[in-house]
């Protein structure tokens, strides 16, 4: 009960930074709007620094808020009082650590243990599977809610204006890099968690695999959980300082950075229309001994083309992060181990898939068809199947940004 009280503090009051309403700060749309996003490009050439709309300091309790909490310890309210301060405080220092300072790899972590140990007690398979998904989702809400005002407005100001910057369309869009990492995690996130516990409520093999991974007690599985959020913080922490360095430094200004962007975007749709393509085609047919494929689409360039939209995912928000690094041994250290920690995870399941699939269905004259075909097992090596895909991968990419550029216009009050 604790952990639920403590995670719903920490995650609630990691809100937008504002000093009079809790809504997205709004850019008017007439000339203001203009006037804002010439003068975002003005200070960025004077090096000027950008207006500082972070809230005050929050004021320390007075010896009234002390009165009060003696009242209410008089009523029987001082434990859950005292609760909700500490959970406050903890709060406050979380935000603090992710903006500046050593410890915004383990704050990270913290956001990432309150989805991802209460999944975990309930089903230990879920700590790398449901818990992987929406873990992720919730550091990427937790850098958006901490850096909105300090950094991902002006990159959301950036992308909405960069249609309309004429000659300074490239300028302007290596400038959206950390706002669209950001909502690269919560698409990625929440994708493939919603996908993973779809698949299991519906393909009975699944839900019996996942209730096959519950071997210890759910007191023991809580330091497993926890390591896991640590790795997972690792995976995220080139995005945590690409928001760090639009927060210092007005901007990324990196063509490096914003390629990572586009190339982590791709492999995100690569591996959602992998998984979907391949439920739609198996779904009815878990207990099937026959190949049914699938054998085309993406499936026709790689035989595991969501495990390779995986690794593309990841090595786009470390390609992204690189510029934002410098000479910070924590940033090189912890991403460098994050990206390698996936990279291994990744290749040992297609080398374990691509044995299971040999073993069921080695002898069946269509499964040899398509493996003579598709002779790539992870990264194509056939141009001609692989034009395609990525023809409609960078389309999709596109449009996805578009999607993001309507949604930061209207975040920012851009007409």
């Amino acid at each position: 009960m604790f952990l639920v009280l403590f995670g719903s503090k920490v995650l609630g009051s990691l809100s937008f930074h504002s000093t009079t309403s809790s809504t997205i700060p709004r850019v008017s749309t007439s000339t203001s709007s203009s006037r804002r996003i010439s003068t975002l490009s003005t200070n960025k050439k004077r090096n000027k620094p950008r207006p500082d709309l972070r809230m005050e300091a929050a004021p320390t309790p007075t010896s009234s808020a002390f009165a009060r909490t003696v009242m209410s310890s008089l009523r029987g309210g001082a434990l859950l009082q005292a609760t909700g301060a500490g959970a406050a405080s903890c709060a406050m220092a979380t935000a603090a650590a992710m903006q500046s300072g050593p410890l915004g790899v383990a704050a990270l972590t913290l956001i990432g243990s309150f989805v991802i140990t209460p999944l975990t007690l309930y089903r230990q398979g879920y700590s790398f599977s449901v818990g992987y998904g929406f873990g992720i989702m919730a550091m990427g809400l937790s850098l958006l809610k901490v850096f909105w005002d300090e950094s991902l407005m002006y990159s959301a100001l950036a992308l909405a204006s960069a249609a309309n910057s004429g000659g300074e369309f490239v300028s302007y869009l290596t400038q959206s890099s950390p706002i669209l990492l950001v909502a690269s995690m919560l698409f990625y996130g929440f994708r493939l968690g919603s996908f993973l516990l779809l698949r299991e409520w519906t393909v009975p093999s699944k839900q019996k695999q996942i209730k096959s991974f519950d071997k210890s007690p759910p007191l023991k599985r809580i330091p497993f959980s926890i390591s896991v959020s640590i790795f997972y913080a690792f995976m995220v922490t080139p995005v945590l300082y690409s928001c760090r360095q639009m927060s210092s430094n007005g901007g990324t200004n990196s063509i490096i950075a914003l390629i990572g962007a586009i190339m982590a975007w791709s492999g995100a749709l690569l591996e959602a229309v992998a998984d979907f393509h391949k439920f739609l085609v198996k779904r009815g047919k878990d207990s099937s001994e026959d190949f049914v494929g699938p054998m085309n689409g993406v499936y026709a360039m790689s035989r595991h083309p969501n495990y390779l939209g995986e690794i593309m995912y990841w090595s786009g928000i470390l390609v992204a992060g690189v510029p934002s690094f410098k000479r910070s041994p924590i940033a090189w250290i912890c991403s460098t181990l994050g990206f390698v920690g996936i990279y291994k995870i990744m290749t040992s399941a297609t080398d374990r898939l691509e044995k299971k699939q040999d073993e069921a269905y080695g002898s069946q004259q269509l499964y040899k068809q398509w493996k003579m075909k598709v002779s790539s097992k992870l990264f194509p090596t056939d141009p001609v199947s692989f034009f395609v895909p990525s023809i409609v991968l960078l389309f999709g990419t596109g449009l996805a940004i578009k999607l993001i550029e309507l949604i930061c216009k209207y975040a920012t009050g851009m007409p």
